[in-house]
């Protein structure tokens, strides 16, 4: 079994959900305290053994090329007024691991940004994940996923509950059989009606496939709003090989929502021992207040 190197992010959205601010910047680059979403997601990626990413970028995100490009001028000066703590903390931005991009030329759907990483794969397995959803966790959920593909040799995708009042925003996964611990997924129904929703756990955007998930995209039609996705894909995958999920039951937070994107930092916040008891104190300020 060939090993899983490379992986695909997918960081084409337009993050309507945060506009104005993601006209200028993309939602991926919006920061969890110091470090931007789309870093902390790269780092846990090389902390799993990938060795090659390739990023899918929509118009007006040149930023995150710069973000993870050398910079000579800065670095320089860094090095000149003796900051070689910052000074690392920059360098170690472009020796991250070997990092590709395309950008697309028009925002048409998961299936479509999929589609053209096709040469970017040969017949091996990969992974493949959004650019905003990040698990916090003391392990690292993309290195269990690839364990569990590793034992299994199927495609195989990240699923999580789903609160009953959420399930119609989100892809709910059909399964029956179970194998180890993992599940065997029938279909997925799309944004369905509670009472029409097969479980609980919703399609995380995060799986390892193999290239057939390709050929099965590049022959299905665009919907009638030009728009091509990943479910689609699974749907037939589903029901012409076999394809598992692996349930994630850690902290996942949807860092294109606001509250999601809130939750985080004040996550984050909550482990940092330099700011911990000062934000604990701010917080309690707050609540204080708001029950006056």
């Amino acid at each position: 079994m060939k090993k899983i190197t490379k992986a695909i992010i997918l960081c084409g959205g337009m993050g309507t959900r945060f506009l104005p601010i993601t006209k200028a910047i993309p939602k991926e680059m919006l920061p969890i305290l110091d470090k931007p979403i789309l870093q902390l997601i790269l780092e846990k990626l090389k902390d799993a053994g990938i060795k090659d990413v390739l990023i899918i970028v929509g118009r007006g995100k040149e930023c995150i090329l710069n973000y993870f490009d050398k910079d000579v001028e800065l670095e320089f000066t860094l090095k000149n007024r003796g900051k070689e703590e910052l000074l690392q903390k920059v360098v170690s931005l472009t020796n991250l691991m070997n990092i590709y991009y395309i950008r697309q030329k028009e925002p048409l759907g998961t299936g479509y940004s999929l589609l053209l990483a096709k040469n970017f794969f040969k017949n091996e397995p990969f992974l493949y994940t959004f650019g905003d959803e990040y698990i916090f966790e003391k392990g690292n959920s993309y290195l269990d996923l690839i364990k569990d593909y590793e034992k299994c040799n199927e495609n195989l995708i990240a699923v999580s509950r789903v609160e009953k009042a959420q399930l119609h925003k989100y892809g709910i996964i059909k399964f029956s059989n179970k194998k180890e611990r993992l599940l065997q997924v029938d279909g997925i129904v799309e944004k369905p009606k509670v009472e029409d929703a097969p479980s609980d756990l919703s399609y995380i955007g995060t799986a390892i496939f193999n290239k057939d998930i390709l050929k099965i995209l590049g022959n299905i039609k665009f919907d009638k709003n030009r728009e091509l996705g990943v479910t689609e894909g699974l749907e037939i995958l589903a029901k012409e090989q076999k394809l598992y999920a692996k349930i994630i039951d850690k902290d996942r937070f949807d860092l294109g929502d606001k509250l999601g994107f809130i939750k985080a930092n004040l996550r984050v916040a909550m482990e940092d021992e330099t700011i911990k008891n000062n934000m604990l104190n701010y917080l309690n300020q707050i609540i204080n207040l708001n029950q006056l």
